[in-house]
């Protein structure tokens, strides 16, 4: 089998996209991945056959990581509970899909996949951050992924232009979500047994060109 290394070499229309915040799709077996994981700089996950390299995120959307990062880490401050950021991979079945969510809660101890220790199978809540570039994967693929791991309760999407939090709550029926939508200022949100106004996970929201 031609190692992916000499197999995907991005183009300078690639590497623009890429530094732009976009993302780059290549097909791939899920042995090219791992090969390409462990040597790339990039950002990058797998799914449905193909390696999905991320560009660079934009200011606002890692501001609102950090935001939401802290808002869970206050609520849980204290319990056995834990918050995640970006690097923390994620490995939905035994082989074939992974991802980095932007954030992610742990209940109790981590169950890392094999040998690694950086790649988890029991995230407890998922948070993505939505952009014009990934929201389309966010919101279809990915999510198809995060459903199937049995140990997700919740799995948070946050835009912030316009600003909205999509929540799905895993409920007592199998394979069965409920989708809650959140887009006034008002709106209380329900994260795990907590609650928040939307109000309040975008005060002082800086001002960004997009």
């Amino acid at each position: 089998m031609m190692n992916v290394l000499t197999q995907i070499q991005l183009t300078e229309e690639q590497k623009a996209l890429l530094e732009g915040g976009e993302i780059v799709r290549f097909e791939a077996s899920w042995d090219e991945f791992t090969d390409f994981l462990e040597t790339t700089d990039y950002r990058i996950e797998y799914c449905n056959g193909e390696i999905i390299v991320m560009g660079l995120a934009k200011a606002l959307h890692e501001w609102l990581v950090i935001r939401i990062a802290n808002i869970l880490s206050n609520f849980y401050e204290g319990k056995d509970y834990f918050v995640y950021g970006s690097n923390l991979g994620i490995h939905p079945s035994p082989k074939g899909k992974y991802h980095d969510a932007d954030v992610t809660v742990v209940k109790g101890n981590i169950d890392f996949w094999g040998n690694s220790k950086a790649i988890i199978t029991n995230p407890y809540i998922i948070v993505e951050v939505l952009s014009e570039s990934t929201q389309q994967y966010d919101l279809n693929e990915k999510m198809e992924s995060y459903s199937e791991i049995e140990s997700i309760q919740q799995m948070i999407f946050i835009g912030g232009e316009p600003q909205k939090v999509i929540t799905y709550t895993r409920t007592e029926e199998v394979n069965s979500w409920l989708r809650t939508s959140h887009t006034k200022p008002d709106d209380t949100l329900v994260l795990d047994n907590f609650t928040v106004k939307l109000s309040a996970i975008f005060a002082n929201m800086p001002s960004i060109p997009k």
